[in-house]
């Protein structure tokens, strides 16, 4: 983090696409929009062109549209006509696929055998929701969860990982990253200024968001963007930067704090405690000075804001209804996300076959007396259990476990390499976040963040190692 952003952000020499590819590439797409949509807007056009042009030189772009789609899809099925008829996550999903395909076919590289050990794990586990779907009572829910699963969750896996050459593109997605949501976040306060200059807080009133999309979806990208920067900070040689980035720290948690969700905030606290912890120099008495810097700004925050945007913090442990199948509970709201919680897990044990294969894909929702209502129980590990059971668990956690192992085994070589220890401790803590934020709230589609956050720590792992078999050559 310590390079300027300018040149972070300058294009890799060559192009991942030839102009020929491209001008192929455009003129298919174009043809079959307009054979299929003929009154399509001429914006549609000329922005269709401007991103395949863009996305010669950062193929990363289409990756990290898809990683912010929680907060963009809304909007942009709102808003532009195109993706009324299309579905934009697939049209995204197509997009990048293509992409995937020339990079393949193009580079020569050995990222491919390097971590297919890795896809076993994840292959069965998306099998076993498919398997799922025959025995759950929630059908509809269930094919859709674990065909999003398959297709959106791995693809975007493989995809960061076979993307990347180098450590280079792994500091220019995170510099993209942080800027997004830097301009996310600039949108969410205009909006809210808006609202409150003209007295109209229908919007806004307990949750801000970022253009109407889920607030738990916009808090996790300012939770990742604020541990990037916080631990850019931490790294950074100059006072200067240093400063700039601490700043730029604490506009990302005051954007976090103003979405009134709690679960990516404990993420985020849990995310600085390991880098402090574990992967930071810092004596105990600068942990203290993080740690308390980050509750003052915190609290700060909880005091200075108005009351419309902070007021689900003090609500914190007022009664709210859950209704269940067997009938409703009044409780406090952590005490609905840890009665979810045993439901999940005193549900896993009613039987057997529910102990070893769940009650199905999708099926914790038919707990509830909601028609379609897709709810879970905001736990990836509960999710698992209660829906395909022990045998799908174990699988997760065995892919889990190989992550985290290739993750001690990056750190203990580079955390002595004043060359890779930065982007390494970054991508570390970013993903610890992620990954607390999967257990504390959404389904497992809706944490599908995750695995760009591992597909970053496997591409590393992978530049790092190459790196060392050439030196011993």
């Amino acid at each position: 983090m310590s390079e300027s952003a300018t040149h972070i952000l300058r294009p890799p020499r060559n192009a991942l696409i030839p102009w020929w590819y491209l001008g192929i590439i455009y003129v298919v797409v174009l043809g079959c929009i307009l054979f299929l949509y003929p009154s399509v807007s001429p914006l549609i056009v000329i922005g269709g062109l401007v991103v395949l042009i863009v996305t010669v030189y950062y193929p990363e772009i289409p990756l990290i549209a898809f990683v912010f789609i929680g907060v963009t899809k809304p909007w942009v099925d709102e808003n532009i006509a195109l993706f009324q008829a299309i579905d934009y996550t697939v049209f995204l999903a197509a997009y990048i696929l293509l992409l995937l395909f020339i990079t393949v076919v193009r580079r020569e590289t050995h990222t491919m055998p390097s971590f297919l050990f890795l896809l076993p794990a994840l292959i069965l586990f998306s099998f076993s929701l498919f398997i799922g779907v025959i025995y759950t009572s929630a059908s509809s829910y269930g094919v859709d969860k674990a065909a999003s699963f398959f297709v959106f969750n791995i693809l975007l896996f493989i995809s960061t990982i076979l993307y990347i050459k180098d450590h280079g593109d792994i500091k220019r997605i995170l510099t993209i990253v942080v800027f997004g949501t830097f301009v996310f976040a600039m949108i969410m306060f205009y909006q809210g200024l808006q609202s409150f200059l003209g007295g109209d807080l229908s919007d806004m009133i307990i949750r801000m968001t970022i253009l109407g999309a889920n607030p738990i979806a916009s808090a996790r990208i300012f939770s990742v963007a604020f541990v990037i920067v916080l631990v850019g900070a931490y790294f950074a040689k100059s006072n200067r930067e240093k400063l700039f980035l601490y700043v730029l720290s604490g506009y990302f948690l005051v954007a976090l704090i103003v979405t009134n969700t709690r679960g990516p905030l404990v993420s985020t606290l849990a995310a600085v405690f390991v880098f402090a912890l574990f992967l930071s120099d810092m004596k105990l008495k600068t942990i203290a000075f993080y740690v308390g810097g980050f509750i003052l700004v915190m609290f700060s925050a909880l005091l200075i804001l108005p009351d419309f945007v902070t007021v689900r913090y003090e609500v914190l442990l007022q009664a709210d209804a859950l209704q269940q199948a067997t009938g409703s509970a009044e409780l406090d709201t952590i005490g609905a996300r840890l009665m979810m919680w045993s439901m999940a897990f005193s549900g896993s044990v009613d039987s057997l076959w529910s102990f070893l294969f769940g009650h199905g894909t999708g099926s914790f929702a038919s707990l509830f007396h909601f028609s379609d209502f897709r709810w879970y129980p905001h736990n990836i590990f509960a999710e698992v259990l209660y829906e395909v059971g022990i045998i799908g668990l174990v699988i997760l956690i065995i892919h889990f476990g190989q992550i985290s192992r290739i993750t001690r085994n990056i750190w203990s070589e580079t955390k002595w390499n004043d060359e890779y220890k930065t982007i390494v401790a970054i991508l570390i803590v970013s993903a610890v976040a992620a990954f607390v934020a999967a257990l504390v709230s959404g389904d497992i589609n809706d944490n599908r963040y995750l695995w760009f956050h591992f597909g970053l720590i496997i591409a590393s792992w992978r530049i790092i190692a190459d790196q060392k078999r050439k030196t011993q050559h």
